[in-house]
Protein backbone atom coordinates (compact mmCIF):
# COMPACT_ATOMS: atom_id res chain seq x y z
CA UNK A 1 0.00 0.00 0.00
CA UNK A 2 1.08 3.54 -0.71
CA UNK A 3 -0.47 6.06 1.74
CA UNK A 4 -1.23 9.78 1.62
CA UNK A 5 0.71 12.46 3.55
CA UNK A 6 0.42 16.24 3.46
CA UNK A 7 3.16 17.09 1.02
CA UNK A 8 1.49 20.01 -0.80
CA UNK A 9 2.29 19.65 -4.47
CA UNK A 10 0.43 20.83 -7.50
CA UNK A 11 2.20 21.54 -10.66
CA UNK A 12 1.85 25.08 -11.84
CA UNK A 13 1.85 26.25 -15.23
CA UNK A 14 3.97 28.41 -17.27
CA UNK A 15 2.88 29.94 -20.53
CA UNK A 16 3.87 32.50 -23.11
CA UNK A 17 3.89 36.20 -22.57
CA UNK A 18 2.86 39.25 -24.63
CA UNK A 19 1.11 41.65 -22.34
CA UNK A 20 1.78 44.36 -19.82
CA UNK A 21 3.05 43.22 -16.44
CA UNK A 22 0.78 45.26 -14.24
CA UNK A 23 0.12 42.77 -11.44
CA UNK A 24 2.23 43.40 -8.35
CA UNK A 25 3.04 41.10 -5.43
CA UNK A 26 0.21 42.04 -3.09
CA UNK A 27 -3.04 43.85 -3.80
CA UNK A 28 -5.30 45.31 -1.13
CA UNK A 29 -8.96 44.36 -1.54
CA UNK A 30 -11.49 45.34 1.14
CA UNK A 31 -8.75 45.26 3.76
CA UNK A 32 -7.89 41.65 2.83
CA UNK A 33 -4.44 41.04 1.42
CA UNK A 34 -4.58 39.17 -1.90
CA UNK A 35 -1.28 37.54 -2.85
CA UNK A 36 -0.77 37.68 -6.60
CA UNK A 37 2.14 36.73 -8.84
CA UNK A 38 2.97 36.98 -12.52
CA UNK A 39 4.69 34.15 -14.40
CA UNK A 40 6.18 34.92 -17.81
CA UNK A 41 6.99 32.47 -20.58
CA UNK A 42 7.41 32.61 -24.31
CA UNK A 43 4.77 30.19 -25.57
CA UNK A 44 1.06 30.02 -24.92
CA UNK A 45 -1.03 26.82 -24.85
CA UNK A 46 -1.31 25.26 -28.30
CA UNK A 47 -4.69 23.59 -27.67
CA UNK A 48 -6.39 24.60 -24.42
CA UNK A 49 -8.21 21.29 -23.92
CA UNK A 50 -7.41 18.74 -21.17
CA UNK A 51 -7.79 15.76 -23.53
CA UNK A 52 -6.51 16.99 -26.90
CA UNK A 53 -3.51 19.08 -25.87
CA UNK A 54 0.02 17.83 -26.60
CA UNK A 55 2.37 20.62 -25.49
CA UNK A 56 3.96 21.28 -22.10
CA UNK A 57 2.81 24.90 -21.98
CA UNK A 58 -0.82 23.81 -21.77
CA UNK A 59 0.08 21.16 -19.21
CA UNK A 60 1.66 23.75 -16.95
CA UNK A 61 -1.72 25.46 -16.57
CA UNK A 62 -3.86 22.34 -16.35
CA UNK A 63 -1.82 20.73 -13.59
CA UNK A 64 -2.86 23.70 -11.47
CA UNK A 65 -6.54 23.36 -12.35
CA UNK A 66 -6.86 19.59 -12.06
CA UNK A 67 -6.13 16.87 -9.55
CA UNK A 68 -4.58 13.64 -10.80
CA UNK A 69 -5.15 10.04 -9.73
CA UNK A 70 -1.61 9.63 -8.33
CA UNK A 71 1.71 11.50 -8.61
CA UNK A 72 5.42 10.90 -9.18
CA UNK A 73 6.49 13.87 -7.06
CA UNK A 74 8.92 14.17 -5.34
CA UNK A 75 11.09 11.11 -6.12
CA UNK A 76 9.91 9.85 -9.53
CA UNK A 77 8.07 6.92 -7.95
CA UNK A 78 4.27 6.51 -8.23
CA UNK A 79 2.62 7.50 -4.97
CA UNK A 80 -0.63 8.77 -3.45
CA UNK A 81 1.17 11.07 -1.02
CA UNK A 82 1.13 14.30 -3.00
CA UNK A 83 -1.68 16.69 -2.10
CA UNK A 84 -2.93 16.92 -5.67
CA UNK A 85 -3.94 13.25 -5.94
CA UNK A 86 -7.48 11.93 -5.50
CA UNK A 87 -6.28 8.43 -4.51
CA UNK A 88 -5.53 8.08 -0.80
CA UNK A 89 -3.73 4.76 -1.39
CA UNK A 90 -3.38 2.05 -4.03
CA UNK A 91 -2.28 -1.54 -4.39
CA UNK A 92 -0.79 -3.57 -7.25
CA UNK A 93 -1.18 -7.35 -7.51
CA UNK A 94 1.95 -9.51 -7.48
CA UNK A 95 1.64 -10.25 -11.20
CA UNK A 96 1.14 -6.54 -12.00
CA UNK A 97 -2.14 -7.20 -13.80
CA UNK A 98 -4.57 -5.59 -11.35
CA UNK A 99 -4.33 -2.17 -9.72
CA UNK A 100 -6.77 -0.98 -7.07
CA UNK A 101 -7.07 2.70 -6.14
CA UNK A 102 -9.01 3.87 -3.09
CA UNK A 103 -10.40 7.35 -3.73
CA UNK A 104 -10.47 9.94 -0.94
CA UNK A 105 -14.01 10.86 0.10
CA UNK A 106 -15.33 14.40 0.20
CA UNK A 107 -13.29 15.87 -2.66
CA UNK A 108 -15.05 18.52 -4.77
CA UNK A 109 -14.85 19.86 -8.28
CA UNK A 110 -14.84 23.64 -8.67
CA UNK A 111 -18.61 23.52 -9.41
CA UNK A 112 -19.35 21.71 -6.13
CA UNK A 113 -19.89 18.19 -7.52
CA UNK A 114 -18.17 15.40 -5.62
CA UNK A 115 -15.12 13.69 -7.16
CA UNK A 116 -15.62 9.92 -7.35
CA UNK A 117 -14.07 6.81 -8.86
CA UNK A 118 -16.57 7.15 -11.71
CA UNK A 119 -14.87 10.39 -12.75
CA UNK A 120 -11.49 8.63 -12.76
CA UNK A 121 -12.91 5.77 -14.86
CA UNK A 122 -14.45 8.23 -17.32
CA UNK A 123 -11.17 10.15 -17.58
CA UNK A 124 -9.03 7.09 -18.28
CA UNK A 125 -11.46 5.72 -20.85
CA UNK A 126 -11.63 9.11 -22.57
CA UNK A 127 -7.84 9.20 -22.87
CA UNK A 128 -7.50 5.51 -23.70
CA UNK A 129 -10.24 4.84 -26.25
CA UNK A 130 -10.17 5.86 -29.90
CA UNK A 131 -12.43 8.72 -30.96
CA UNK A 132 -14.60 6.32 -32.99
CA UNK A 133 -14.66 3.48 -30.43
CA UNK A 134 -18.31 2.34 -30.08
CA UNK A 135 -17.62 1.03 -26.58
CA UNK A 136 -17.00 4.57 -25.36
CA UNK A 137 -20.40 5.71 -26.58
CA UNK A 138 -22.05 2.63 -25.06
CA UNK A 139 -20.53 3.48 -21.67
CA UNK A 140 -21.20 7.22 -21.62
CA UNK A 141 -23.91 9.62 -22.74
CA UNK A 142 -21.73 11.74 -25.02
CA UNK A 143 -21.77 12.48 -28.72
CA UNK A 144 -18.02 12.72 -29.27
CA UNK A 145 -14.73 11.54 -27.80
CA UNK A 146 -11.94 14.12 -28.09
CA UNK A 147 -8.90 12.46 -29.65
CA UNK A 148 -6.14 12.13 -27.06
CA UNK A 149 -2.49 11.89 -28.15
CA UNK A 150 -1.77 9.96 -24.94
CA UNK A 151 -3.83 6.84 -25.70
CA UNK A 152 -0.65 4.82 -26.29
CA UNK A 153 0.29 5.17 -22.61
CA UNK A 154 -2.66 2.89 -21.81
CA UNK A 155 -1.92 0.31 -24.53
CA UNK A 156 -1.54 -2.53 -22.01
CA UNK A 157 -4.81 -1.79 -20.18
CA UNK A 158 -7.61 -4.33 -20.64
CA UNK A 159 -10.39 -2.37 -18.93
CA UNK A 160 -11.08 0.14 -16.16
CA UNK A 161 -13.92 -0.19 -13.66
CA UNK A 162 -15.31 2.00 -10.88
CA UNK A 163 -16.35 -0.77 -8.48
CA UNK A 164 -18.14 1.80 -6.32
CA UNK A 165 -17.92 5.55 -5.69
CA UNK A 166 -14.53 5.27 -4.00
CA UNK A 167 -12.84 2.22 -5.54
CA UNK A 168 -11.25 2.15 -8.98
CA UNK A 169 -9.74 -0.95 -10.58
CA UNK A 170 -7.44 -1.05 -13.60
CA UNK A 171 -7.11 -4.49 -15.20
CA UNK A 172 -4.10 -5.03 -17.44
CA UNK A 173 -3.65 -7.26 -20.49
CA UNK A 174 0.11 -7.17 -19.97
CA UNK A 175 2.38 -6.03 -17.18
CA UNK A 176 3.47 -2.43 -17.75
CA UNK A 177 6.34 -1.23 -15.55
CA UNK A 178 6.18 2.32 -16.90
CA UNK A 179 2.48 3.21 -17.08
CA UNK A 180 2.20 4.82 -13.65
CA UNK A 181 5.10 7.20 -14.40
CA UNK A 182 4.12 7.80 -18.05
CA UNK A 183 2.94 11.02 -19.61
CA UNK A 184 -0.58 9.62 -19.69
CA UNK A 185 -0.70 9.23 -15.93
CA UNK A 186 1.19 12.44 -15.25
CA UNK A 187 -1.50 14.29 -17.22
CA UNK A 188 -4.44 12.20 -16.00
CA UNK A 189 -6.47 15.28 -15.11
CA UNK A 190 -9.64 14.06 -13.42
CA UNK A 191 -12.64 15.22 -15.47
CA UNK A 192 -16.20 15.91 -14.17
CA UNK A 193 -18.02 13.06 -15.89
CA UNK A 194 -21.56 14.02 -14.83
CA UNK A 195 -21.19 17.61 -16.04
CA UNK A 196 -19.73 16.55 -19.39
CA UNK A 197 -22.45 13.96 -19.99
CA UNK A 198 -25.20 16.42 -19.05
CA UNK A 199 -23.85 19.43 -20.95
CA UNK A 200 -21.60 18.00 -23.67
CA UNK A 201 -17.94 18.41 -24.55
CA UNK A 202 -18.43 21.71 -26.38
CA UNK A 203 -19.98 23.33 -23.31
CA UNK A 204 -17.26 21.95 -21.08
CA UNK A 205 -14.57 23.15 -23.47
CA UNK A 206 -15.91 26.68 -22.98
CA UNK A 207 -16.21 26.32 -19.19
CA UNK A 208 -13.20 24.30 -18.10
CA UNK A 209 -12.91 23.34 -14.45
CA UNK A 210 -11.38 20.57 -12.37
CA UNK A 211 -10.75 19.89 -8.69
CA UNK A 212 -7.20 21.28 -8.36
CA UNK A 213 -5.91 24.15 -6.22
CA UNK A 214 -6.72 26.82 -8.83
CA UNK A 215 -9.76 27.77 -10.88
CA UNK A 216 -9.71 29.35 -14.31
CA UNK A 217 -10.65 33.00 -13.79
CA UNK A 218 -9.97 34.36 -17.28
CA UNK A 219 -8.16 33.52 -20.49
CA UNK A 220 -7.28 35.85 -23.34
CA UNK A 221 -5.64 33.85 -26.18
CA UNK A 222 -2.25 35.26 -27.08
CA UNK A 223 -2.23 37.48 -23.98
CA UNK A 224 -2.75 35.78 -20.62
CA UNK A 225 -4.32 33.12 -18.42
CA UNK A 226 -5.45 34.08 -14.91
CA UNK A 227 -6.04 31.49 -12.19
CA UNK A 228 -7.48 32.09 -8.72
CA UNK A 229 -7.19 29.84 -5.67
CA UNK A 230 -10.06 27.37 -5.18
CA UNK A 231 -11.51 28.44 -1.81
CA UNK A 232 -12.72 24.95 -0.89
CA UNK A 233 -9.48 23.18 -1.77
CA UNK A 234 -8.58 20.66 0.92
CA UNK A 235 -4.98 21.87 1.35
CA UNK A 236 -3.35 25.23 1.93
CA UNK A 237 -2.73 27.46 -1.09
CA UNK A 238 -0.47 30.43 -0.31
CA UNK A 239 -0.75 32.28 -3.62
CA UNK A 240 -4.26 33.66 -4.22
CA UNK A 241 -3.91 34.63 -7.87
CA UNK A 242 -1.53 33.50 -10.60
CA UNK A 243 -1.28 35.33 -13.90
CA UNK A 244 0.51 33.70 -16.83
CA UNK A 245 1.64 36.30 -19.35
CA UNK A 246 2.70 35.28 -22.86
CA UNK A 247 5.81 37.09 -24.13
CA UNK A 248 7.30 37.51 -27.59
CA UNK A 249 10.31 39.41 -26.29
CA UNK A 250 12.08 38.66 -23.01
CA UNK A 251 13.55 42.16 -22.68
CA UNK A 252 10.48 43.93 -21.19
CA UNK A 253 9.74 40.88 -19.05
CA UNK A 254 13.26 41.01 -17.59
CA UNK A 255 12.80 44.71 -16.83
CA UNK A 256 9.57 43.82 -15.00
CA UNK A 257 11.35 40.96 -13.23
CA UNK A 258 13.96 43.36 -11.86
CA UNK A 259 11.16 45.64 -10.65
CA UNK A 260 9.24 42.79 -8.99
CA UNK A 261 6.28 43.11 -11.37
CA UNK A 262 7.09 39.73 -12.93
CA UNK A 263 7.93 37.15 -10.29
CA UNK A 264 9.05 34.08 -12.22
CA UNK A 265 10.40 33.49 -15.72
CA UNK A 266 10.46 30.03 -17.17
CA UNK A 267 12.55 28.78 -20.07
CA UNK A 268 14.58 31.97 -20.07
CA UNK A 269 17.17 32.40 -22.83
CA UNK A 270 20.57 31.11 -21.66
CA UNK A 271 22.23 34.44 -22.47
CA UNK A 272 19.73 36.30 -20.30
CA UNK A 273 20.04 33.63 -17.62
CA UNK A 274 23.76 34.27 -17.33
CA UNK A 275 23.34 38.06 -17.54
CA UNK A 276 20.94 37.92 -14.57
CA UNK A 277 23.23 35.77 -12.44
CA UNK A 278 24.80 38.78 -10.69
CA UNK A 279 21.60 40.76 -10.17
CA UNK A 280 21.01 41.59 -6.51
CA UNK A 281 17.22 41.19 -6.57
CA UNK A 282 17.01 38.29 -9.05
CA UNK A 283 17.79 34.64 -8.36
CA UNK A 284 18.83 32.25 -11.17
CA UNK A 285 18.72 28.46 -10.89
CA UNK A 286 18.57 25.45 -13.21
CA UNK A 287 17.44 21.83 -12.94
CA UNK A 288 17.91 18.75 -15.10
CA UNK A 289 15.18 18.26 -17.66
CA UNK A 290 14.06 14.74 -18.52
CA UNK A 291 13.88 15.48 -22.23
CA UNK A 292 16.29 16.45 -24.99
CA UNK A 293 16.75 18.63 -28.08
CA UNK A 294 16.90 16.83 -31.40
CA UNK A 295 16.95 17.20 -35.16
CA UNK A 296 14.26 15.06 -36.79
CA UNK A 297 14.65 13.72 -40.34
CA UNK A 298 11.49 13.52 -42.45
CA UNK A 299 11.02 9.78 -43.10
CA UNK A 300 7.31 9.87 -43.95
CA UNK A 301 6.58 7.55 -46.92
CA UNK A 302 4.61 10.33 -48.66
CA UNK A 303 6.75 13.35 -47.77
CA UNK A 304 10.38 12.25 -47.36
CA UNK A 305 12.55 13.73 -50.10
CA UNK A 306 16.09 13.67 -48.78
CA UNK A 307 16.44 11.61 -45.61
CA UNK A 308 14.74 8.26 -46.20
CA UNK A 309 18.19 6.68 -46.57
CA UNK A 310 19.96 6.16 -43.20
CA UNK A 311 23.30 6.88 -44.90
CA UNK A 312 22.14 10.43 -45.62
CA UNK A 313 20.96 10.86 -42.03
CA UNK A 314 24.34 9.64 -40.76
CA UNK A 315 26.09 12.00 -43.18
CA UNK A 316 24.42 14.98 -41.55
CA UNK A 317 25.27 13.56 -38.11
CA UNK A 318 28.95 13.42 -39.09
CA UNK A 319 28.77 16.97 -40.47
CA UNK A 320 27.73 18.48 -37.13
CA UNK A 321 30.12 19.67 -34.45
CA UNK A 322 27.73 19.40 -31.50
CA UNK A 323 30.03 21.22 -29.09
CA UNK A 324 30.14 24.25 -31.38
CA UNK A 325 26.36 24.23 -31.75
CA UNK A 326 25.87 24.03 -27.99
CA UNK A 327 28.34 26.88 -27.41
CA UNK A 328 26.23 29.15 -29.63
CA UNK A 329 23.51 29.59 -26.99
CA UNK A 330 24.23 27.20 -24.12
CA UNK A 331 27.04 26.49 -21.65
CA UNK A 332 28.42 23.35 -20.04
CA UNK A 333 26.18 24.09 -17.05
CA UNK A 334 23.02 23.96 -19.16
CA UNK A 335 23.69 21.36 -21.87
CA UNK A 336 25.33 17.94 -22.21
CA UNK A 337 26.61 16.76 -25.59
CA UNK A 338 25.09 13.29 -25.99
CA UNK A 339 23.31 11.20 -28.62
CA UNK A 340 21.29 9.45 -25.90
CA UNK A 341 17.72 10.76 -25.61
CA UNK A 342 17.77 9.91 -21.88
CA UNK A 343 19.74 12.33 -19.67
CA UNK A 344 22.72 11.22 -17.62
CA UNK A 345 21.76 10.11 -14.12
CA UNK A 346 18.72 8.14 -15.34
CA UNK A 347 19.27 4.37 -15.29
CA UNK A 348 18.15 4.15 -18.93
CA UNK A 349 20.85 6.58 -20.12
CA UNK A 350 23.29 4.87 -22.50
CA UNK A 351 26.68 6.49 -21.94
CA UNK A 352 28.42 4.22 -24.46
CA UNK A 353 26.69 5.44 -27.63
CA UNK A 354 28.92 6.71 -30.42
CA UNK A 355 28.89 10.51 -30.59
CA UNK A 356 29.36 10.92 -34.37
CA UNK A 357 32.17 13.42 -33.81
CA UNK A 358 32.48 15.78 -36.76
CA UNK A 359 34.07 14.10 -39.79
CA UNK A 360 33.38 16.00 -43.03
CA UNK A 361 35.22 13.45 -45.16
CA UNK A 362 33.06 10.60 -43.78
CA UNK A 363 29.92 12.69 -44.33
CA UNK A 364 30.75 13.26 -48.01
CA UNK A 365 31.69 9.61 -48.46
CA UNK A 366 28.31 8.48 -47.11
CA UNK A 367 26.45 10.86 -49.44
CA UNK A 368 28.32 9.51 -52.46
CA UNK A 369 27.68 5.96 -51.28
CA UNK A 370 23.97 6.88 -51.18
CA UNK A 371 24.16 7.89 -54.86
CA UNK A 372 24.56 11.67 -54.64
CA UNK A 373 26.92 13.54 -56.97
CA UNK A 374 28.38 16.91 -56.08
CA UNK A 375 27.70 19.84 -58.38
CA UNK A 376 30.14 22.51 -59.54
CA UNK A 377 29.82 24.23 -56.15
CA UNK A 378 30.64 21.06 -54.25
CA UNK A 379 27.04 20.57 -53.06
CA UNK A 380 25.08 17.31 -53.19
CA UNK A 381 21.51 18.44 -52.58
CA UNK A 382 19.32 21.23 -51.17
CA UNK A 383 16.83 20.81 -48.33
CA UNK A 384 14.99 22.77 -45.61
CA UNK A 385 15.14 22.92 -41.82
CA UNK A 386 12.20 24.25 -39.78
CA UNK A 387 12.84 25.61 -36.29
CA UNK A 388 10.96 27.71 -33.70
CA UNK A 389 11.83 31.38 -34.01
CA UNK A 390 13.84 31.70 -30.78
CA UNK A 391 17.39 30.92 -29.63
CA UNK A 392 17.13 27.50 -31.27
CA UNK A 393 17.23 29.23 -34.66
CA UNK A 394 20.68 30.55 -33.71
CA UNK A 395 21.83 27.00 -32.90
CA UNK A 396 20.60 25.78 -36.27
CA UNK A 397 22.50 28.55 -38.09
CA UNK A 398 25.63 26.75 -36.93
CA UNK A 399 24.27 23.43 -38.21
CA UNK A 400 23.59 25.04 -41.59
CA UNK A 401 27.25 26.08 -41.78
CA UNK A 402 28.44 22.58 -40.83
CA UNK A 403 26.12 20.94 -43.38
CA UNK A 404 27.41 23.23 -46.13
CA UNK A 405 30.95 21.94 -45.49
CA UNK A 406 29.64 18.44 -46.13
CA UNK A 407 27.81 19.46 -49.32
CA UNK A 408 24.28 19.78 -47.93
CA UNK A 409 22.62 23.12 -48.70
CA UNK A 410 20.05 23.82 -45.94
CA UNK A 411 17.46 26.59 -46.13
CA UNK A 412 16.66 27.60 -42.55
CA UNK A 413 12.98 28.40 -41.86
CA UNK A 414 12.38 29.99 -38.39
CA UNK A 415 8.65 30.08 -37.55
CA UNK A 416 6.41 31.13 -34.69
CA UNK A 417 5.55 28.14 -32.50
CA UNK A 418 2.04 27.44 -33.85
CA UNK A 419 3.23 27.82 -37.45
CA UNK A 420 6.19 25.55 -36.72
CA UNK A 421 3.99 22.75 -35.36
CA UNK A 422 1.60 23.05 -38.31
CA UNK A 423 4.44 22.95 -40.84
CA UNK A 424 6.06 19.91 -39.22
CA UNK A 425 2.75 18.05 -38.94
CA UNK A 426 2.02 18.70 -42.63
CA UNK A 427 5.24 16.95 -43.66
CA UNK A 428 6.70 19.92 -45.55
CA UNK A 429 9.71 20.12 -43.21
CA UNK A 430 12.51 17.80 -44.35
CA UNK A 431 14.43 18.60 -41.17
CA UNK A 432 12.94 20.00 -37.96
CA UNK A 433 14.47 21.02 -34.66
CA UNK A 434 12.91 21.40 -31.23
CA UNK A 435 12.85 19.80 -27.81
CA UNK A 436 10.94 16.95 -26.20
CA UNK A 437 10.01 17.05 -22.52
CA UNK A 438 9.95 13.69 -20.77
CA UNK A 439 8.71 12.14 -17.54
CA UNK A 440 10.48 9.69 -15.22
CA UNK A 441 9.37 6.97 -17.65
CA UNK A 442 12.20 5.99 -20.03
CA UNK A 443 9.55 4.71 -22.41
CA UNK A 444 7.84 8.11 -22.45
CA UNK A 445 11.12 9.94 -23.06
CA UNK A 446 11.39 7.98 -26.32
CA UNK A 447 7.66 7.47 -27.02
CA UNK A 448 7.41 9.90 -29.93
CA UNK A 449 9.97 7.82 -31.86
CA UNK A 450 8.00 4.56 -31.57
CA UNK A 451 5.94 3.13 -34.42
CA UNK A 452 2.36 4.41 -34.61
CA UNK A 453 3.05 7.12 -32.03
CA UNK A 454 0.47 9.95 -32.03
CA UNK A 455 3.49 12.29 -31.86
CA UNK A 456 5.25 10.65 -34.83
CA UNK A 457 5.71 13.98 -36.59
CA UNK A 458 8.10 15.01 -33.79
CA UNK A 459 10.47 12.26 -34.92
CA UNK A 460 9.90 12.81 -38.64
CA UNK A 461 7.87 9.58 -38.69
CA UNK A 462 10.85 7.40 -37.82
CA UNK A 463 9.74 3.78 -38.27
CA UNK A 464 12.21 1.81 -36.22
CA UNK A 465 10.52 -1.58 -35.86
CA UNK A 466 13.37 -3.14 -33.87
CA UNK A 467 13.67 0.01 -31.76
CA UNK A 468 9.96 -0.15 -30.91
CA UNK A 469 10.13 -3.87 -30.13
CA UNK A 470 12.97 -3.31 -27.65
CA UNK A 471 11.00 -0.54 -25.91
CA UNK A 472 7.90 -2.73 -25.69
CA UNK A 473 9.95 -5.58 -24.22
CA UNK A 474 11.46 -3.22 -21.66
CA UNK A 475 8.06 -1.94 -20.54
CA UNK A 476 6.96 -5.48 -19.63
CA UNK A 477 10.21 -6.59 -18.00
CA UNK A 478 9.96 -6.68 -14.16
CA UNK A 479 13.71 -7.07 -13.57
CA UNK A 480 15.27 -3.60 -13.37
CA UNK A 481 18.69 -4.56 -14.73
CA UNK A 482 17.24 -6.40 -17.72
CA UNK A 483 14.72 -3.64 -18.40
CA UNK A 484 17.32 -0.88 -18.52
CA UNK A 485 19.60 -3.07 -20.63
CA UNK A 486 16.79 -3.32 -23.19
CA UNK A 487 16.47 0.47 -23.19
CA UNK A 488 20.22 0.70 -23.86
CA UNK A 489 19.88 -1.71 -26.79
CA UNK A 490 16.97 0.33 -28.20
CA UNK A 491 19.15 3.43 -28.18
CA UNK A 492 21.93 1.60 -30.03
CA UNK A 493 19.43 0.78 -32.77
CA UNK A 494 18.14 4.36 -32.85
CA UNK A 495 21.55 6.02 -32.99
CA UNK A 496 24.11 3.61 -34.38
CA UNK A 497 22.05 1.51 -36.82
CA UNK A 498 19.25 3.82 -37.97
CA UNK A 499 20.18 7.39 -36.92
CA UNK A 500 16.43 7.75 -36.54
CA UNK A 501 16.82 11.14 -34.83
CA UNK A 502 19.90 13.22 -34.13
CA UNK A 503 19.90 13.95 -30.40
CA UNK A 504 21.92 17.15 -30.01
CA UNK A 505 21.94 17.54 -26.24
CA UNK A 506 20.11 17.03 -22.98
CA UNK A 507 19.44 20.20 -21.07
CA UNK A 508 19.24 21.79 -17.67
CA UNK A 509 16.25 24.14 -17.51
CA UNK A 510 17.24 27.77 -16.76
CA UNK A 511 14.90 29.74 -14.52
CA UNK A 512 14.93 33.22 -12.99
CA UNK A 513 12.73 34.62 -10.25
CA UNK A 514 12.44 37.73 -8.10
CA UNK A 515 13.93 37.65 -4.61
CA UNK A 516 10.49 38.40 -3.16
CA UNK A 517 9.49 34.79 -3.93
CA UNK A 518 10.24 32.00 -1.47
CA UNK A 519 10.29 28.69 -3.41
CA UNK A 520 10.66 25.36 -1.53
CA UNK A 521 14.13 23.87 -1.99
CA UNK A 522 12.82 20.32 -2.53
CA UNK A 523 10.89 21.42 -5.62
CA UNK A 524 14.11 22.02 -7.61
CA UNK A 525 14.23 18.47 -8.92
CA UNK A 526 14.24 16.79 -12.34
CA UNK A 527 11.25 14.54 -11.78
CA UNK A 528 8.60 16.95 -13.05
CA UNK A 529 9.04 18.93 -16.25
CA UNK A 530 7.72 22.09 -14.59
CA UNK A 531 10.47 22.02 -11.95
CA UNK A 532 9.68 24.23 -8.95
CA UNK A 533 6.22 24.97 -10.33
CA UNK A 534 5.16 21.59 -8.93
CA UNK A 535 4.97 23.27 -5.54
CA UNK A 536 3.45 26.63 -6.53
CA UNK A 537 0.74 26.53 -3.83
CA UNK A 538 3.61 26.43 -1.31
CA UNK A 539 5.38 29.47 -2.76
CA UNK A 540 5.25 32.59 -0.66
CA UNK A 541 5.64 36.28 -1.46
CA UNK A 542 7.85 38.03 1.10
Amino acid sequence: MFGKKRLLTMVVAVVLVASAFGLSGCIEDDDDEVTSIVIAQRHEPEDFHPVRYSDVYTAYVFIQMYDTLISTYPNAQPNAEADGTIAEDFDISDDGLEMTFNIEEGLEFHNGDEVTAHDAEFTINTLMMDEDDDEYFDLYDVDVNPASPRSGDFANVDYVEAVDDYTLEIHMENRDMEMLVSGGFESLYILPSEYIQENGWDDYGNNLFGSGPYELEDRTPGIEVILTAFEDYRHDVNIDEVKFDFIDDETPAITSLRAGEVHYMSRIYPSNYHDLADEENVITRSFQDLGHNRIAFNQHPDHAEDFADPRVRKALAYAIDADEVIAMEMTEELASNTRSPVPAGHAAHNEDLMLYEQDIEEARSLLEEAGYEEDDDGMYFETNLYVPDDERANEMMVVVEHAEEAGIDINLEPLEWAEYISAVESGEAQLSYSGWSGTPSAQYIMAYMMEDSPWAYYSGWYEGTEFTEKIEQAVREPDDETRFSLYHEAQEILVEEDMGCYILYTERMPRAYHESLDIPEESWNPYMGAGPLVALPEWEVN
